[in-house]
């Protein structure tokens, strides 16, 4: 169905429904209201990759920047609808309504592992519409941040989240292959060796976004993913070793420096190419991030045309990256 058919009063507080829709899931859920409490669920399913239960309070961070971000974008809406795409307005909303789903499945996990691997399909759901939310207004996007305001709404609830949804995918899998108060199976190398491997995958990914797009939001919640992660395997009855408690805090000392990376990058953008938050790397860089979130569309629907090195430090053309396709 094209966008052009939906009342723009519609698309414009669908994030806002849509969000609160999933606070309310959310609060039923952590308070075990519904099911268990989904730090419960957790704990009864030991894996090598399962953070310490104070990691999940990022859920609170993630939760307000997402209160900030939809505030700006119904406020502003005249503004930032030509600019971000109707079609980023619905994407978030259906975001919001998977992870309000994938609560209730988690908490549901003692109903049978069908459950748990229901849950996983969904949050595939969260990390994809994340992906695309990400190229299509976050930092990703290849254009300036509009105002300060975008910058610590949309692009920091946008890195953050992805962070987060990006470490919670794999304990999701490796939580759904794990029986309620079971053992872990080892998949032919061990869940030990799992863990380590799923642990430098998402120190590189951090990396690699603090590289690319300036993002310190990313590494910063993989950071504080690792570090809850080495002290919750460090504890007795936890199936991780001593070689996944010395990974993570290497991921951790990694994450660090790649929002360190991030904070420089951002700072020099800022002060020498007077553009706020994005990379001040050449042109051909960039198109790297293409392999994992695509191109970015204008809102009229045609694709967007490259930018030149001078159009990188000085600003995107007019309608050149405006934001993706409402699919009129």
């Amino acid at each position: 169905m094209a966008l052009s058919s939906i009342p723009d009063v519609a698309i414009r507080f669908a994030p806002a429904v849509t969000l609160l829709l999933c606070l309310v899931a959310n609060g039923l859920g952590s308070t075990g209201v519904v099911g268990q409490p989904v730090g419960a669920v957790s704990d009864r399913l030991k894996t090598a990759f399962t953070p310490a239960g104070s990691a999940f309070s990022i859920w609170g961070v993630i939760y307000a920047l997402a209160v900030l971000s939809v505030g700006y974008m119904t406020i502003w809406w005249e503004h930032l609808a030509p600019r971000l795409g109707k079609a980023t307005y619905v994407t978030l909303a259906a975001n919001f309504i998977l992870n309000g789903v994938w609560i209730f499945l988690w908490t549901g996990a003692s109903a049978g592992p069908a459950i748990l691997w229901t849950s996983v399909v969904f949050m595939a759901g969260i990390l994809g519409t994340l992906m695309v939310l990400y190229r299509w207004a976050g930092p990703a996007s290849g254009r300036a941040a509009d105002s300060w305001l975008e910058s610590v709404s949309i692009r920091a609830f946008l890195g953050v989240y992805f962070g987060w949804i990006t470490v919670a995918s794999v304990a999701n899998v490796a939580g759904a292959s794990t029986p309620i108060d079971g053992a872990t199976p080892d998949w032919g190398l061990g869940a030990a060796v799992w863990a380590c491997i799923m642990l430098g995958v998402a120190m590189t990914l951090g990396v690699v976004v603090a590289a690319l797009y300036f993002d310190a939001g990313y590494p910063a919640v993989i950071a504080w993913a690792t570090w809850w992660v080495s002290q919750q395997q460090a504890e007795p009855g936890w199936p991780g070793t001593e070689a996944t408690v010395t990974t993570a805090k290497v991921a951790f000392g990694v994450s660090i420096a790649a929002v360190v990376l991030a904070l420089a990058g951002g700072a020099y953008a800022i002060l020498l190419k007077g553009r706020a938050w994005q990379p001040a790397w050449p042109a051909l860089v960039r198109p790297a991030g293409s392999v994992f979130f695509g191109s970015v569309p204008d809102s009229k629907g045609d694709d967007a045309a490259p930018l030149s090195p001078k159009d990188h430090a000085s600003g995107p053309r007019d309608g050149a990256t405006a934001g993706p396709r409402d699919w009129a």
